[in-house]
């Protein structure tokens, strides 16, 4: 598993700039690709999200149709 979620530094400022910080930037494809290979290397085991964590409703939507328990 080698991609992971980046942002340019120039990314990065535009969007404080924009949003103002502190800013929390979500990637739901990241997540489906965290949340797959945790599934695939842990096979037969429930995984649990804590909503309390991060309750962002594109997060919780996402992880829900990928089949996680909350």
């Amino acid at each position: 598993m080698n991609s992971y979620f980046r942002l340019s530094q120039g990314a990065v400022e535009t969007l404080a700039q924009e949003y103002g910080t502190p800013l929390l930037v979500l990637s739901t494809e990241q997540v489906v690709r965290n949340y797959t290979f945790l599934a695939e290397q842990l096979p037969g085991v429930k995984l649990y999200y804590a909503i309390k964590a991060n309750p962002n409703e594109g997060i919780i939507r996402k992880l829900a149709e990928l089949g996680s328990y909350f």
